[in-house]
Protein backbone atom coordinates (compact mmCIF):
# COMPACT_ATOMS: atom_id res chain seq x y z
CA UNK A 1 0.00 0.00 0.00
CA UNK A 2 1.04 3.61 -0.80
CA UNK A 3 1.39 4.58 2.82
CA UNK A 4 4.80 6.42 2.75
CA UNK A 5 6.59 9.12 1.28
CA UNK A 6 10.35 8.88 1.22
CA UNK A 7 12.55 11.99 1.25
CA UNK A 8 16.29 11.96 -0.44
CA UNK A 9 18.64 14.47 0.96
CA UNK A 10 21.84 14.78 -1.71
CA UNK A 11 23.59 17.53 0.33
CA UNK A 12 26.96 15.26 1.03
CA UNK A 13 30.82 16.56 -0.27
CA UNK A 14 30.37 15.76 -4.07
CA UNK A 15 34.19 16.51 -4.92
CA UNK A 16 34.92 13.38 -3.21
CA UNK A 17 32.95 11.62 -6.31
CA UNK A 18 35.51 12.48 -9.29
CA UNK A 19 32.60 14.15 -11.96
CA UNK A 20 31.05 16.47 -9.04
CA UNK A 21 27.86 15.12 -8.78
CA UNK A 22 26.21 13.46 -5.48
CA UNK A 23 26.86 10.06 -4.67
CA UNK A 24 23.07 9.08 -5.33
CA UNK A 25 23.76 10.40 -8.89
CA UNK A 26 26.44 8.46 -9.95
CA UNK A 27 25.88 5.07 -12.28
CA UNK A 28 25.93 1.76 -11.29
CA UNK A 29 25.56 -0.51 -14.14
CA UNK A 30 25.34 2.59 -16.20
CA UNK A 31 21.79 3.39 -14.01
CA UNK A 32 21.82 5.88 -11.61
CA UNK A 33 21.76 5.04 -7.93
CA UNK A 34 18.71 7.24 -7.54
CA UNK A 35 16.68 4.94 -9.89
CA UNK A 36 17.69 2.03 -8.51
CA UNK A 37 16.80 2.84 -4.82
CA UNK A 38 13.31 4.68 -6.02
CA UNK A 39 12.65 1.21 -8.25
CA UNK A 40 13.55 -0.76 -5.30
CA UNK A 41 11.63 1.20 -2.65
CA UNK A 42 8.47 1.47 -5.36
CA UNK A 43 8.73 -2.77 -5.14
CA UNK A 44 7.38 -2.27 -1.69
CA UNK A 45 4.52 0.34 -2.05
CA UNK A 46 6.29 4.01 -1.87
CA UNK A 47 5.16 5.41 -4.94
CA UNK A 48 6.04 9.29 -3.63
CA UNK A 49 9.60 10.98 -3.63
CA UNK A 50 10.95 14.20 -2.44
CA UNK A 51 14.51 14.84 -3.73
CA UNK A 52 16.47 17.26 -1.39
CA UNK A 53 19.29 18.60 -4.08
CA UNK A 54 21.12 21.59 -5.31
CA UNK A 55 18.89 23.27 -8.28
CA UNK A 56 21.58 22.34 -10.75
CA UNK A 57 20.78 18.89 -10.08
CA UNK A 58 17.22 18.96 -10.90
CA UNK A 59 16.82 17.63 -14.07
CA UNK A 60 18.63 14.88 -13.88
CA UNK A 61 17.27 13.57 -10.93
CA UNK A 62 13.77 14.18 -12.34
CA UNK A 63 15.34 11.70 -15.33
CA UNK A 64 15.70 9.15 -12.48
CA UNK A 65 12.24 8.65 -11.45
CA UNK A 66 10.65 5.92 -12.62
CA UNK A 67 7.56 5.82 -14.71
CA UNK A 68 4.29 5.40 -12.19
CA UNK A 69 6.42 7.19 -9.08
CA UNK A 70 5.51 10.91 -7.59
CA UNK A 71 8.36 12.97 -7.31
CA UNK A 72 9.42 16.93 -6.20
CA UNK A 73 12.67 18.09 -5.97
CA UNK A 74 13.38 21.34 -4.37
CA UNK A 75 15.96 23.20 -1.37
CA UNK A 76 15.62 22.12 1.76
CA UNK A 77 13.05 24.94 2.77
CA UNK A 78 10.87 23.68 -0.04
CA UNK A 79 10.71 20.38 1.74
CA UNK A 80 9.79 21.95 4.81
CA UNK A 81 6.93 24.38 3.05
CA UNK A 82 5.56 21.85 0.77
CA UNK A 83 6.24 18.04 2.05
CA UNK A 84 2.94 18.35 4.19
CA UNK A 85 0.96 18.79 1.36
CA UNK A 86 2.83 16.51 -0.81
CA UNK A 87 3.01 13.31 1.27
CA UNK A 88 -0.99 14.00 1.66
CA UNK A 89 -0.69 12.12 5.39
CA UNK A 90 1.26 9.37 4.19
CA UNK A 91 4.61 8.62 6.50
CA UNK A 92 7.65 10.55 6.05
CA UNK A 93 10.93 8.79 6.11
CA UNK A 94 13.85 10.89 5.59
CA UNK A 95 17.08 9.17 3.81
CA UNK A 96 20.53 11.51 4.45
CA UNK A 97 23.05 9.04 3.64
CA UNK A 98 23.63 7.34 -0.07
CA UNK A 99 22.00 3.88 -0.39
CA UNK A 100 22.36 1.17 -3.07
CA UNK A 101 19.96 -1.74 -2.99
CA UNK A 102 21.94 -4.92 -2.52
CA UNK A 103 19.40 -7.96 -2.55
CA UNK A 104 16.57 -7.27 0.01
CA UNK A 105 18.43 -4.54 1.81
CA UNK A 106 19.84 -1.08 1.32
CA UNK A 107 23.18 -0.91 2.13
CA UNK A 108 24.87 2.96 2.37
CA UNK A 109 27.95 3.88 1.16
CA UNK A 110 30.03 7.24 1.27
CA UNK A 111 32.61 7.06 -1.24
CA UNK A 112 32.48 5.62 -5.02
CA UNK A 113 35.36 2.62 -4.42
CA UNK A 114 32.20 1.85 -1.54
CA UNK A 115 30.24 1.87 -4.39
CA UNK A 116 32.27 0.03 -7.12
CA UNK A 117 32.10 -2.74 -4.46
CA UNK A 118 28.46 -2.76 -4.00
CA UNK A 119 27.84 -2.71 -8.00
CA UNK A 120 29.94 -6.04 -8.48
CA UNK A 121 27.95 -7.82 -6.08
CA UNK A 122 24.36 -6.46 -7.74
CA UNK A 123 25.87 -7.40 -11.10
CA UNK A 124 25.88 -11.06 -10.50
CA UNK A 125 21.98 -10.84 -9.02
CA UNK A 126 20.67 -9.40 -12.18
CA UNK A 127 22.43 -11.95 -14.01
CA UNK A 128 20.48 -14.65 -11.41
CA UNK A 129 17.60 -12.78 -11.89
CA UNK A 130 17.55 -12.95 -15.65
CA UNK A 131 18.57 -16.73 -15.47
CA UNK A 132 16.13 -17.49 -13.24
CA UNK A 133 13.36 -16.21 -15.62
CA UNK A 134 14.47 -18.61 -18.45
CA UNK A 135 17.38 -16.50 -20.23
CA UNK A 136 21.05 -18.15 -21.04
CA UNK A 137 23.50 -15.53 -19.67
CA UNK A 138 26.87 -17.63 -20.66
CA UNK A 139 29.48 -16.14 -18.50
CA UNK A 140 28.04 -13.67 -15.67
CA UNK A 141 31.57 -12.41 -14.94
CA UNK A 142 31.61 -10.88 -18.40
CA UNK A 143 28.51 -10.13 -18.75
CA UNK A 144 26.86 -6.70 -17.76
CA UNK A 145 23.33 -6.04 -17.58
CA UNK A 146 21.48 -2.30 -16.81
CA UNK A 147 18.81 -3.22 -14.08
CA UNK A 148 16.31 -1.49 -16.63
CA UNK A 149 16.39 -4.02 -18.85
CA UNK A 150 13.79 -6.58 -20.26
CA UNK A 151 14.97 -10.02 -21.84
CA UNK A 152 12.61 -12.46 -23.17
CA UNK A 153 13.04 -15.88 -21.69
CA UNK A 154 15.20 -18.28 -23.70
CA UNK A 155 17.64 -15.86 -25.03
CA UNK A 156 21.18 -16.68 -24.99
CA UNK A 157 23.60 -13.77 -23.76
CA UNK A 158 27.22 -14.43 -24.99
CA UNK A 159 30.43 -13.55 -23.14
CA UNK A 160 31.26 -9.79 -23.26
CA UNK A 161 27.97 -8.21 -23.85
CA UNK A 162 27.02 -5.19 -22.20
CA UNK A 163 23.24 -4.20 -22.04
CA UNK A 164 22.13 -0.38 -21.11
CA UNK A 165 19.51 1.63 -20.78
CA UNK A 166 15.50 0.78 -21.10
CA UNK A 167 16.68 -1.78 -24.00
CA UNK A 168 14.15 -4.44 -24.32
CA UNK A 169 15.06 -8.25 -26.33
CA UNK A 170 12.56 -10.81 -27.12
CA UNK A 171 12.49 -14.31 -26.58
CA UNK A 172 14.65 -16.75 -28.30
CA UNK A 173 17.49 -14.62 -29.43
CA UNK A 174 21.63 -14.75 -29.15
CA UNK A 175 23.06 -11.47 -28.03
CA UNK A 176 26.85 -11.72 -28.48
CA UNK A 177 29.53 -11.87 -28.33
CA UNK A 178 31.16 -8.96 -27.82
CA UNK A 179 28.00 -6.76 -27.96
CA UNK A 180 26.98 -3.30 -27.14
CA UNK A 181 22.90 -2.64 -27.12
CA UNK A 182 22.13 0.72 -25.79
CA UNK A 183 18.35 1.68 -25.33
CA UNK A 184 17.07 -0.81 -28.12
CA UNK A 185 13.83 -2.67 -28.87
CA UNK A 186 14.25 -5.83 -30.36
CA UNK A 187 12.23 -8.33 -31.64
CA UNK A 188 11.97 -11.71 -30.85
CA UNK A 189 14.95 -14.55 -32.46
CA UNK A 190 17.09 -11.63 -33.58
CA UNK A 191 21.00 -12.39 -33.16
CA UNK A 192 23.34 -9.57 -32.73
CA UNK A 193 27.06 -10.93 -33.24
CA UNK A 194 29.76 -8.97 -31.87
CA UNK A 195 28.00 -5.25 -33.25
CA UNK A 196 26.55 -2.19 -31.53
CA UNK A 197 23.01 -0.94 -31.75
CA UNK A 198 21.97 2.46 -30.06
CA UNK A 199 18.11 3.80 -29.55
CA UNK A 200 16.80 1.55 -32.65
CA UNK A 201 13.55 -0.64 -33.23
CA UNK A 202 14.57 -4.10 -34.43
CA UNK A 203 11.81 -6.11 -35.86
CA UNK A 204 11.80 -10.12 -35.61
CA UNK A 205 13.88 -12.65 -37.24
CA UNK A 206 16.98 -9.51 -38.01
CA UNK A 207 20.59 -10.73 -38.50
CA UNK A 208 23.12 -8.52 -36.73
CA UNK A 209 26.93 -8.48 -37.69
CA UNK A 210 29.50 -9.20 -36.95
CA UNK A 211 31.08 -5.47 -36.81
CA UNK A 212 28.09 -3.61 -37.38
CA UNK A 213 27.12 -0.36 -36.23
CA UNK A 214 23.44 0.72 -35.58
CA UNK A 215 23.19 4.45 -34.72
CA UNK A 216 20.23 6.60 -32.89
CA UNK A 217 16.79 6.05 -34.94
CA UNK A 218 16.94 3.10 -36.96
CA UNK A 219 13.76 0.93 -37.94
CA UNK A 220 15.35 -2.46 -38.72
CA UNK A 221 12.28 -4.30 -40.17
CA UNK A 222 11.23 -8.51 -39.57
CA UNK A 223 13.93 -10.87 -41.69
CA UNK A 224 16.58 -7.92 -42.18
CA UNK A 225 19.86 -8.31 -42.42
CA UNK A 226 22.58 -6.33 -41.35
CA UNK A 227 25.88 -7.39 -41.84
CA UNK A 228 29.28 -7.32 -41.41
CA UNK A 229 30.97 -3.52 -41.21
CA UNK A 230 27.96 -1.97 -42.08
CA UNK A 231 26.91 0.75 -40.83
CA UNK A 232 23.24 2.57 -40.29
CA UNK A 233 21.86 5.76 -38.89
CA UNK A 234 18.28 7.30 -38.87
CA UNK A 235 16.86 5.27 -41.55
CA UNK A 236 13.94 2.66 -42.20
CA UNK A 237 14.16 -0.25 -43.66
CA UNK A 238 11.13 -2.80 -44.68
CA UNK A 239 10.91 -6.81 -44.42
CA UNK A 240 13.75 -8.84 -45.56
CA UNK A 241 15.76 -5.97 -46.67
CA UNK A 242 19.16 -7.33 -46.84
CA UNK A 243 22.83 -5.25 -46.26
CA UNK A 244 25.26 -7.85 -46.58
CA UNK A 245 28.53 -6.19 -45.79
CA UNK A 246 30.65 -2.89 -46.16
CA UNK A 247 27.65 -0.45 -46.59
CA UNK A 248 26.82 2.84 -45.20
CA UNK A 249 22.74 3.42 -45.18
CA UNK A 250 21.98 6.75 -43.81
CA UNK A 251 19.07 9.35 -43.38
CA UNK A 252 17.03 6.73 -45.64
CA UNK A 253 13.66 5.07 -45.84
CA UNK A 254 13.92 1.62 -48.10
CA UNK A 255 11.35 -0.95 -48.46
CA UNK A 256 10.94 -4.63 -48.53
CA UNK A 257 12.73 -7.10 -49.61
CA UNK A 258 15.54 -4.78 -50.71
CA UNK A 259 19.07 -6.43 -51.76
CA UNK A 260 22.09 -3.91 -50.94
CA UNK A 261 25.01 -4.94 -52.92
CA UNK A 262 28.48 -5.85 -51.34
CA UNK A 263 30.68 -2.65 -53.09
CA UNK A 264 33.95 -3.55 -54.25
CA UNK A 265 36.35 -1.73 -56.49
CA UNK A 266 37.29 -4.98 -58.43
CA UNK A 267 36.10 -5.88 -61.50
CA UNK A 268 35.85 -9.42 -61.05
CA UNK A 269 31.98 -9.87 -60.30
CA UNK A 270 30.88 -8.54 -63.99
CA UNK A 271 34.45 -9.83 -65.39
CA UNK A 272 32.74 -13.40 -64.03
CA UNK A 273 29.60 -13.06 -65.47
CA UNK A 274 30.58 -11.90 -68.95
CA UNK A 275 33.17 -15.05 -69.06
CA UNK A 276 30.37 -17.53 -68.12
CA UNK A 277 28.27 -16.82 -71.49
CA UNK A 278 25.91 -14.36 -70.04
CA UNK A 279 24.78 -11.77 -72.49
CA UNK A 280 23.28 -9.39 -69.81
CA UNK A 281 22.08 -8.75 -66.89
CA UNK A 282 18.43 -7.81 -65.48
CA UNK A 283 17.91 -7.30 -61.52
CA UNK A 284 15.31 -4.88 -59.87
CA UNK A 285 18.84 -2.53 -58.25
CA UNK A 286 22.34 -2.59 -58.58
CA UNK A 287 25.38 -1.06 -56.78
CA UNK A 288 26.88 1.66 -58.58
CA UNK A 289 29.96 0.46 -58.27
CA UNK A 290 29.48 -2.96 -59.94
CA UNK A 291 27.21 -0.59 -62.64
CA UNK A 292 30.10 1.15 -63.66
CA UNK A 293 32.30 -1.71 -63.46
CA UNK A 294 30.22 -3.45 -65.95
CA UNK A 295 29.95 -0.72 -68.51
CA UNK A 296 33.64 -0.35 -67.73
CA UNK A 297 34.30 -3.93 -69.88
CA UNK A 298 31.29 -3.71 -72.30
CA UNK A 299 28.87 -6.04 -70.41
CA UNK A 300 25.38 -4.46 -70.88
CA UNK A 301 23.35 -4.87 -67.29
CA UNK A 302 19.95 -3.29 -66.75
CA UNK A 303 17.45 -1.97 -63.64
CA UNK A 304 13.98 -3.30 -64.71
CA UNK A 305 11.96 -4.80 -60.89
CA UNK A 306 8.99 -5.64 -63.57
CA UNK A 307 10.91 -7.92 -65.59
CA UNK A 308 12.53 -9.39 -62.66
CA UNK A 309 9.41 -10.57 -61.58
CA UNK A 310 7.58 -11.15 -65.16
CA UNK A 311 10.15 -13.63 -66.35
CA UNK A 312 11.21 -17.16 -65.09
CA UNK A 313 14.17 -19.64 -65.53
CA UNK A 314 14.07 -20.85 -69.33
CA UNK A 315 12.19 -18.05 -70.98
CA UNK A 316 13.44 -16.37 -73.58
CA UNK A 317 14.63 -12.62 -74.01
CA UNK A 318 15.45 -10.41 -76.08
CA UNK A 319 16.50 -6.81 -74.90
CA UNK A 320 16.66 -3.80 -77.14
CA UNK A 321 19.55 -1.53 -76.17
CA UNK A 322 18.79 1.61 -77.79
CA UNK A 323 15.33 1.94 -76.55
CA UNK A 324 15.29 -0.09 -72.98
CA UNK A 325 12.64 -2.64 -74.10
CA UNK A 326 12.91 -6.01 -72.68
CA UNK A 327 10.82 -8.44 -74.31
CA UNK A 328 9.55 -11.72 -73.20
CA UNK A 329 9.50 -14.05 -76.08
CA UNK A 330 8.24 -17.02 -73.91
CA UNK A 331 5.22 -15.37 -72.91
CA UNK A 332 5.07 -12.43 -74.91
CA UNK A 333 5.44 -9.76 -72.27
CA UNK A 334 7.33 -6.60 -72.52
CA UNK A 335 9.18 -4.54 -70.25
CA UNK A 336 10.48 -1.18 -70.73
CA UNK A 337 13.99 -0.17 -68.51
CA UNK A 338 15.66 3.07 -68.92
CA UNK A 339 17.85 2.74 -71.86
CA UNK A 340 21.59 3.32 -71.95
CA UNK A 341 22.93 6.80 -73.05
CA UNK A 342 24.46 6.86 -76.24
CA UNK A 343 27.86 7.46 -74.96
CA UNK A 344 27.50 4.31 -72.88
CA UNK A 345 26.21 2.35 -75.92
CA UNK A 346 29.02 3.38 -77.61
CA UNK A 347 31.12 1.94 -74.78
CA UNK A 348 29.53 -1.63 -75.09
CA UNK A 349 29.48 -2.05 -78.78
CA UNK A 350 33.00 -1.22 -78.50
CA UNK A 351 33.25 -4.26 -75.73
CA UNK A 352 34.31 -1.98 -73.21
CA UNK A 353 36.06 1.59 -71.85
CA UNK A 354 39.70 1.09 -72.77
CA UNK A 355 38.57 -0.35 -76.67
CA UNK A 356 36.03 2.64 -77.20
CA UNK A 357 38.56 5.02 -76.07
CA UNK A 358 41.18 3.40 -78.61
CA UNK A 359 38.24 2.98 -81.19
CA UNK A 360 38.16 7.10 -80.87
CA UNK A 361 41.66 7.67 -80.77
CA UNK A 362 41.91 8.80 -77.56
CA UNK A 363 43.86 5.88 -76.05
CA UNK A 364 46.63 3.78 -77.46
Amino acid sequence: MDKKCIVIFMNEDAAQTYNGKPLMLQDALFCPVLNWCMRAWMKKGVMRFFVVCDGAYSEEVLACVPQGAAALVGSEEDYRRDIGEFAAGRWVEEIREAMMPVGSMMLSFHTVPELIRLQQAVKEDIAVFHQNTGVNVLDIDSTYIDPRVTIGAGTTILPGTILRGHTVIGAGCEIGPNAMIVDCEIGDGCVVNASQAYESVLGRQVQVGPYAHIRPHCQVGDGCKVGAYVEIKNAVFGRGTKLSHLTYVGDADVGSGVNFGCGSSREHAPIALKASGASCVIAKTFARIFYRNSINIGFPILECPEAVDGISAGDQVSVDFGTGMIVNETTGASFQAAPFPAFVNGIIEHGGLLKSLKARGVAK
